[in-house]
């Protein structure tokens, strides 16, 4: 059996191909080291953002600086651009706990707002998540890696001051 797949390996390699490397198992310590490590980086990224019941589509860029800070946590720094003009400045912090076997995101915004992300997905890939602070949020998101260098996220959630349903919709690319 080995000397076939040594075989099978070099007969790949004379004409150019590799053989694929199977991924971490979902949810295992080496599927979260390279969760964090796909998201290093700066990105740049493009939300909209729709109310239920009217005609307004806001659209936004945003940059994000992805740096690590241990095994178990990165931070992010994130601009919001709206319009040409800065909007916000977010600072968020993604880290899994692996005593609950869950992903936590913290967000503490600029101009005075925070909130708390929770998912008990396995893997970063495909997480669901939710917002679990402030209490009067009602929200969720799904996050996606939808190449070696990108991602997506689509999230809906209710405003607590109209009682309106938002979703938003965002894509990245890692520069």
């Amino acid at each position: 059996m080995y000397s076939k797949a040594v075989g099978l390996i070099l007969a790949l390699s004379l004409i150019g191909a590799t053989p694929a490397i199977g991924a971490p198992a979902p949810g295992s310590a080496a599927d979260r080291a390279a969760s964090f490590k796909f998201l290093l980086g700066t990105w740049h990224c493009t939300r909209t953002v729709d109310v239920a019941g009217t005609a307004k589509t806001a659209t936004m860029s945003e940059t994000q600086v992805v740096t690590a800070h241990g095994p178990q946590w990165l931070h992010a720094a994130q601009t919001t651009m709206r319009d040409g003009q800065t909007g916000s400045q977010q600072d968020l912090y993604l880290a899994y706990n692996p005593q609950h076997a869950n992903w936590v995101l913290i967000t503490i915004d600029s101009r005075g707002a925070s909130q708390v992300e929770t998912s008990t997905s396995p893997a970063l890939n495909g997480s669901k998540w939710s917002v679990v602070y402030p209490s009067t949020s009602n929200g969720t998101s799904v996050f996606t890696k939808t190449a070696g260098n990108a991602y997506s996220s689509a999230s809906s959630w209710t405003s607590s001051k109209t009682g309106k349903v938002l979703t938003s919709k965002e894509s990245c690319t890692r520069q």
